[in-house]
């Protein structure tokens, strides 16, 4: 994911992740919010383990 961080046009900053943008009053805010997501972005993370499910609706009987 590309991260952006420009001035806005009406003081202040935008954020751009991809094709959304996120404002902020300030350069320091904004920094902090781009190093908590690239944080949480690089911590490991655990995949859930592949189980069966269980159906949500019964299995249609067809009857001939």
């Amino acid at each position: 994911m590309e991260i952006i961080v420009t001035e806005a046009a009406n003081r202040g900053w935008i954020v751009k992740l991809g094709t959304c943008d996120v404002p902020f009053r300030s350069r320091a805010d904004a920094g902090l919010f781009v190093e908590r997501l690239q944080e949480r972005l690089h911590a490991p993370h655990d995949l859930p383990l592949a189980q069966s499910h269980t159906p949500v609706t019964q299995e249609a009987q067809h009857h001939s």
